[in-house]
């Protein structure tokens, strides 16, 4: 440089020029003797972490929405939105006195089909027997008693539908105890008014009749006799309650085309009927509690009887395996009834704080009806979706790192994964696992249904040797490096390495081809 200086002095150029020149030269110089600086990071030993990073949704450990399993009406709800209740605990309860009542009566069953058990694996003593003898006569004696009374209640019957057919129907007929009956006024139909009158000419010849048998008819007469004189008593009262129907209707159309100022008859007609047909009325209805009674006692007669012949005959194997299996019955009933009026009392399945209230008592609730929320107290978990190219990393028991949207990525919080399904889920097209954490700790700022962000640890190595990951490059199935071997003349080798865990923080284990210190160029 000094030498061209020279030169170009001796030349005498102009001064403007020689300035150029120089610059030029100088530029020159300068770009020549510049070399490009290699950016490397030496190979060295530490730790490398491999995590899984997800995105998730708090959990509570437990959550459930109550609902009876039968239908009913709300008896009392025990709880209220933000109470704590232990497992077991009673939440709400329906109106169940019915199926109360029902479990008594069955609990009752058992003790007396044991007890009939327990006499038959006993034996009959003779004192029983006599027992049973006097509870037969008796039970013959109030059966007799029962046909005894027949004759009265019929006659009582009779009575009843001969004064609601004569008496209270008398001034809606002239010639009432003829063959021509006629009705005192004119019905809406001809058809009405013929049926009214033809009825009652039926009425008469039917009430003539019954009074013929009831004259015939003892407190001493036959089982049989008695019956049929019964059957034929709701006959003849059908046909006197048929004969008042028709007149009813036959009031009821007349009295509506008529102006009211003269309508005041037929009003006393329709309390004739309606005394008559509450007269009616009684004696079906005697004579029906007469036929319950004796149908209900001739069973008790069966009964005593079949119990004194089984006593007489002593108990066949046969016969004390047939009453344990009353007992097994019974017992079955009794489960059954428990289990009806379990259905009627929510129950806690685990402690926990409640949610919600919906209903209130008095309320009608369906199956379908949500009446109670609860979610479980203890740690909150975190449910996340794994995609199928990471889930092969996650293992159960891996720890991981969460931060919650509401506080921000500087509050940490710890978990562990404690579950991973089996099956698959289809996300927007891609294949997922769930994974569901739990944290290891309790902390009040955790809520469900929080946004979390979760890094799963899936592996940990320490004191490894390792490299960036970006200068690790692969061809044909193998991977290189270029190691920087003479920085000054900037001398490198593209050297073969076999890697291991590939860390989250952009480095990769080394296990082979790499020295501790060695320079491995970045780009």
């Amino acid at each position: 440089m000094p030498a061209f200086t020279t030169f170009i002095r001796k030349k005498k150029y102009p001064l403007a020029i020689v300035a150029l020149l120089v610059i030029l030269v100088g530029y020159v110089y300068a770009a020549g003797q510049k070399k490009e600086t290699l950016r490397y990071v030496r190979a060295e030993r530490g730790t490398i972490i491999s995590e899984v990073g997800v995105t998730g949704t708090i959990k509570p450990p437990h959550s459930l929405d109550f609902a009876f399993q039968t239908t009913g009406r709300i008896k009392k709800i025990y709880v209220t939105v933000g109470l704590r209740v232990a497992e077991g605990q009673t939440l709400a309860s329906l109106d169940n006195n019915d199926i109360v009542a029902q479990l008594a009566q069955a609990e009752a069953s058992v003790n007396a089909e044991e007890a009939a058990l327990d006499q038959l694996n006993a034996g009959t003593k003779p004192e029983d027997i006599e027992v049973k003898r006097s509870k037969l006569a008796k039970a013959e004696q109030d059966l007799l008693n029962y046909y005894g009374s027949a004759p009265n209640v019929l006659n009582d019957a009779y009575a009843k539908a001969n004064d609601a057919v004569r008496q209270q129907t008398d001034a809606l007929f002239t010639n009432d105890e003829e063959n021509n009956p006629l009705l005192t006024f004119a019905a809406n139909s001809s058809q009405t008014q013929s049926d009214a009158q033809n009825q009652r000419y039926a009425a008469r010849i039917a009430l003539d009749a019954w009074q013929k048998e009831l004259a015939g008819l003892t407190a001493t007469s036959s089982a049989e006799v008695m019956e049929e004189a019964l059957r034929s008593g709701d006959t003849h009262l059908i046909v006197s309650r048929t004969l008042l129907y028709t007149l009813n209707n036959a009031v009821q159309s007349a009295s509506s085309l008529l102006q009211a100022t003269i309508t005041t008859q037929y009003t006393t007609y329709k309390d004739y009927i309606t005394t008559a047909l509450n007269e009616l009325n009684a004696a079906f209805t005697n004579i029906a509690a007469l036929k319950q009674n004796i149908a209900s006692q001739k069973v008790v007669v069966l009964q005593t009887q079949n119990e004194l012949n089984s006593d007489l005959a002593g108990n066949r194997p046969e016969q004390i395996a047939a009453q344990a299996a009353k007992v097994k019955q019974a017992r079955a009933n009794v489960a059954y009834y428990q289990a009806q009026l379990a259905k009627t009392v929510l129950a806690a399945p685990f402690s926990g704080v409640i949610t919600r209230v919906v209903l209130d008592p008095g309320d009608v609730v369906n199956t379908t009806d949500q009446v109670v929320s609860l979610i479980g107290t203890g740690a909150f978990q975190v449910e996340a979706n794994i995609a199928e190219s990471d889930i092969a990393r996650i293992r159960v028991g891996n720890t991981a790192t969460v931060t919650l949207d509401a506080y921000g990525p500087d509050v940490i919080f710890h978990a562990k994964v404690i579950q991973i399904d089996l099956s698959s889920t289809v996300v927007e097209g891609v294949a997922t696992y769930k994974a569901t954490l739990q944290f290891t700790e309790e902390d009040s700022r955790i809520l469900a249904g929080l946004t979390a962000n979760v890094d799963i640890l899936s592996d940990k190595k320490e004191n490894v040797l390792f490299a960036p990951t970006r200068a690790i490059v692969t061809e044909d199935g193998r991977k290189y490096v270029t190691v920087l071997r003479d920085e000054k003349n900037r001398i490198t080798e593209k050297v073969e390495i076999q890697t291991g865990l590939r860390g989250s923080e952009g480095t990769t284990e080394v296990v082979l081809g790499l020295a501790e210190g060695d320079k491995v160029v970045e780009e």
